[in-house]
């Protein structure tokens, strides 16, 4: 079954000088049909992360990994929550760990 669903991503919209502030980041709204396939679920994101090296990345030095590009969502990991499932080993309100990015 179809339904339509609201995602909002966090995007870099400038690389931070300095400690991050509000206005190095903005806020992508999607309006999305999604039509889950057999196995798939849906999660919506509970917590997420801000590793270390996250913040280099923001700055537009990079580490580990490449510095992120101007209007890119910001990746990490995540606690999420199902809301909905076509998976039997995952149902609706469990909770699992996933690397959505901030959304």
């Amino acid at each position: 079954m179809t339904e339509t669903y609201t995602l909002k991503s966090i995007r870099l919209a400038r690389h931070c000088d300095g400690l991050p502030v509000p206005a190095d980041f903005t806020v992508k709204t999607q309006i999305r049909d999604v039509d889950l396939k057999p196995g798939r679920f849906l999660v919506q994101h509970v917590f997420n992360s801000v590793d270390p090296g996250t913040r280099s990345r923001l700055s537009g030095a990079g580490s580990y990994e490449a510095a992120l590009p101007i209007g890119a969502p910001i990746d990490g990991f995540n606690v999420a929550r199902v809301l909905v499932s076509e998976n039997e080993d995952y149902p609706v309100g469990a909770h699992v760990f996933c690397a959505g990015g901030w959304r």
